[in-house]
């Protein structure tokens, strides 16, 4: 006759101890018909009233005489990752035939599976003696079961709880105690109690096992006693807790840990995922990170502080509180560079960070007074080409473009000075040159073009030559209305000079929408209007992501209509291209100019209907694209209004095919 195999009877005997412990509280398990590595669900009961917790678990039974043995399963790697990535909690139990025990452990409470390499087949789990699953500890299991449900919704609070056990084979039990007590002192996210905590911190003799709730553990090696000082102790305690909760998800929690790490690199970096210093900022609130810093500052632990703020300005925007205490923060550092000069190293650094913040955020004012702070009490940043490049950028966009130019021609000076970046000098040369003209000093603007043009020429950089063209041009224009044409005639050398190099520069970058303002530019100067409206559309049509051309050439093209009254389809047609490229707030600002200009009666009210027009044949369109084809190469771009094709062919020589929705 067929035998039932032991396997069998073991799985139900295991079932049936399971079940009958969980009887004394009315629990119920239900067993699942199909086990793809999940034998049931426990679900927990009030009496007869089911509170709607449950947990999965999955028992593994064994005939294995020798308990320490039995207490070990090898598992493969790839089932304990499906197991902890399941979304609902996952309990391990082991069923001893020897002594008919069940021992549990939730899946996350096994230590090795955080030390397996990535190219393990499998790991072995071990069990504890005294995880025991009787009637006695299902309260227990029942508020571990609740912790893992309250941490499911990010609900830890610093402080939290510590206690330490010491296994009796640990070298200098008492000693160690001692520290550990000590280094809890002076931790402010933690604090030691004697029995109750939410985790508990094991020594033996070779490794600390850090649990939280019973729920999750890890294990550290044990450093020996004379290579291990004391000092580090805090930090270590503070590392394992937040490795702990990452590995739990608990992202916030385990950030705000490591803030206090912050100021200690190689702690800071064994938490940290991915060794990525933006995780910190990513997870918690600005005013935390701030707060940290002045605590910090306020310890003269100025090193920390610095830290904290390179935090805070790695932030993709900071809150306007969050910079004013920046800014306070570091007029602090600025005092404590003062009165202990070694402190600068720390100083020069934080000021030019916030100096670049205070730029990105339009503060240009505020970012140039950080900038002169850095100057004052760093000098050796003073020496540095970019520090003048960034000063002089905040000078020109103050407006101060005498300044910048004085300042563009010290990082120059410096740049030359510098082998690995000197073929890069024709760049800051394009920067002065700009500052130059909007200084009134156009001789000197078209100079510094032609020999930053010749600079770019021997570096086979010619795609600036654009840029180069637009200060030759616009230099050229405004040349010609100087009151002295004998001077800007031997500054120019030669007057075809400027077309000569647009020709240039449109075969290089035909499609390139500044290309399209400089001949705009230089035909409104050479009196032919027509194509100056024309290269406008062109330019609005292709500047969807520069907006500064795009109000260059609605200011330019507004200017032609009020004086020559060109074609009006014309005129609507670069408007409308200009709102669709752009947004009713560019239109509206479009408006705003033609109103300056004194435009025509009803063009505004006219410009008005059109634009509630265009509203609403965008909500009807909004996934429409087009292959756009010029005479000089084909893009595509998103096209919303199809009833502008007709003017565009008309006015341009662009063509456009439809394309399906994307």
């Amino acid at each position: 006759m067929p035998k039932r195999p032991r396997a069998h009877q073991l799985e139900q005997e295991s079932i049936v101890a399971l079940q009958s412990i969980l009887n004394h509280h009315n629990w119920l398990f239900e067993q699942f018909d199909n086990d793809y590595g999940i034998d049931g669900r426990i679900e927990i009961f009030q009496g007869d009233h089911a509170t709607g917790k449950i947990c999965l678990a999955q028992l593994k039974a064994t005939d294995e005489q020798d308990l320490d043995k039995a207490l070990r399963l090898a598992v493969p790697l790839e089932t304990i990752r499906y197991w902890i990535d399941i979304d609902i909690p996952v309990c391990i139990i082991r069923y001893v035939a020897a002594n008919q025990t069940l021992y549990y452990r939730w899946i996350r409470n096994f230590a090795e599976i955080w030390e397996a390499e990535s190219e393990q087949q499998t790991v072995t789990l071990h069990w504890h003696a005294d995880d025991v699953l009787c009637a006695s500890s299902l309260l227990t299991f029942k508020q571990q079961l609740d912790l893992i449900k309250q941490l499911n919704f990010q609900n830890v609070r610093l402080p939290i709880s510590v206690n330490l056990t010491v296994a009796d084979t640990a070298a200098d039990a008492n000693e160690l105690t001692q520290t550990f007590v000590e280094a809890c002192e002076m931790i402010t996210p933690v604090y030691f109690v004697r029995r109750g905590a939410n985790a508990t911190f094991h020594v033996s003799r070779k490794d600390i096992v850090t649990s939280f709730g019973g729920i999750i553990s890890t294990r550290w090696p044990l450093p020996t006693a004379q290579d291990y000082p004391r000092s580090r102790l805090p930090f270590d305690l503070i590392a394992m807790l937040a490795d702990i909760l990452l590995k739990l998800g608990l992202h916030v929690a385990a950030a705000r840990l490591a803030l206090h790490l912050v100021g200690h690199s190689s702690f800071l970096e064994s938490v940290v995922p991915d060794d990525d210093m933006r995780w910190l900022i990513t997870h918690l609130d600005q005013s935390e990170v701030m707060q940290q810093a002045e605590l910090r500052l306020a310890k003269k632990d100025g090193d920390a502080a610095q830290q904290l703020v390179s935090f805070l300005l790695g932030a993709k925007a900071l809150e306007p509180e969050i910079l004013d205490r920046l800014i306070a923060l570091n007029r602090t550092y600025a005092a404590l560079a003062r009165s202990h000069p070694e402190s600068s190293q720390m100083i020069g650094p934080a000021m030019y960070n916030l100096a670049s913040s205070l730029r990105w955020m339009g503060r240009a004012t505020e970012a140039l007074v950080a900038l002169d702070l850095c100057g004052s009490v760093a000098p050796k940043y003073v020496e540095r080409y970019s520090w003048w490049m960034d000063r002089g950028n905040l000078e020109a966009q103050l407006g101060k473009y005498q300044a910048a130019y004085a300042s563009y021609q010290e990082a120059y000076r410096l740049v030359t000075r510098v082998p690995m970046v000197a073929d890069h000098a024709y760049e800051i040369l394009l920067f002065a040159a700009k500052a130059a003209f909007f200084a009134g000093q156009f001789a000197d603007a078209l100079n510094l073009t032609r020999e930053a043009a010749r600079q770019c020429e021997s570096v086979g950089e010619e795609a600036l030559l654009i840029q180069f063209a637009a200060q030759e041009i616009v230099g050229y224009g405004v040349q010609r209305q100087d009151a002295q044409p004998g001077r800007a005639a031997q500054v120019l050398n030669a007057p075809i000079k400027a077309p000569e190099r647009f020709k240039r520069a449109v075969r290089l970058h035909a499609l390139n929408p500044e290309v399209w303002q400089l001949k705009l530019t230089l035909d409104m100067e050479e009196g032919r209007l027509l194509d100056a409206a024309k290269a406008a559309c062109i330019a609005l049509l292709l500047s969807y992501e520069e907006e500064e051309v795009a109000q260059a050439a609605i200011l330019l093209l507004t200017h032609i209509q009020v004086r020559q009254h060109l074609s009006y389809d014309l005129f609507l047609c670069a408007l409308i291209v200009a709102y669709q490229a752009h947004g009713l707030p560019f239109f509206i600002r479009a408006e705003e100019r033609l109103r300056q200009q004194q435009a025509r009666p009803g063009l505004i009210e006219e410009l008005r209907t059109l634009g509630d027009d265009i509203a609403h044949a965008t909500q009807q369109a909004s996934q429409l694209r087009y292959k756009v084809e010029t005479p000089w190469g084909i893009t595509i771009l998103p096209w919303r209004q199809p009833s502008l094709l007709p003017l565009l062919h008309r006015n341009t020589e662009i063509r456009f095919e439809r394309l399906e929705p994307s």
